[in-house]
């Protein structure tokens, strides 16, 4: 039996935080590469003070090349079906120089109250990502 991760948020009060992907929670996907293709968001953060929402993203295109596989992967479901199911897997194939990333996607977040303007927030880890986030909005209200 598989033992899974239950990820766990550090998250200031008066801060919600709304999981878009259940796999989020799981604490062991936490590259974008997990999430690329899907719903683009991945999760809301909002602070009722401060009357605005911020949404983190996944953008960008991911092309990955695994040795073995005779396909470009670009979607989460092809990366599971070729036995990468985690970030530990992701990262033992890259160390062995099995893998090689042709593109990566990445997280980017947007401010409910001016949607056309990116924050300029990059970052490659969703609970980083989640919690860094988090940390801003508290700071700004």
């Amino acid at each position: 039996m598989e033992d899974i991760i239950v990820q766990r948020f550090e998250i200031p009060e008066g801060v919600t935080l709304e999981i878009e992907d259940p796999w989020i929670e799981r604490g062991d996907r936490n590259d974008p590469a997990f999430y690329t293709g899907d719903s683009e968001i991945v999760a809301r953060l909002s602070n009722e003070a401060l009357d605005r929402e911020w949404e983190i993203r996944c953008l960008g295109e991911m092309r990955i090349a695994i040795e073995g596989i005779d396909h470009i992967i670009r979607y989460p479901d092809r990366l599971i079906e070729a036995g990468v199911n985690s970030d530990k897997d992701l990262r033992d194939l890259e160390e062995a120089g099995k893998l090689e990333w042709i593109n990566n996607s990445w997280l980017e977040v947007i401010d409910s109250k001016d949607p056309d303007s990116w924050q300029e927030w990059i970052y490659h880890d969703i609970k980083e990502a989640i919690e860094e986030v988090a940390k801003r909005i508290k700071e700004e209200e």
